[in-house]
């Protein structure tokens, strides 16, 4: 999440595939499906991840 420096910036990659560099993320993220999900729902995805500890995601 540290490369992305605000919610438009992971908005803009759930909707493109493509990262703040221009590398694309990797085709097992379901694109097809996120990309339908609103602004809000997005925002609040990247809000919940944002708090998550480093520990608790590398568990996951």
């Amino acid at each position: 999440m540290a490369r992305y420096a605000d919610a438009k910036a992971f908005v803009a990659m759930m909707r493109s595939g493509t990262r703040p560099d221009g590398s694309a993320v990797s085709t097992v993220m379901p694109f097809g499906a996120l990309r339908e999900m609103s602004d809000v729902d997005l925002e609040a995805l990247y809000l919940h991840l944002k708090g998550l500890s480093a520990q608790m995601a590398a568990s996951r």
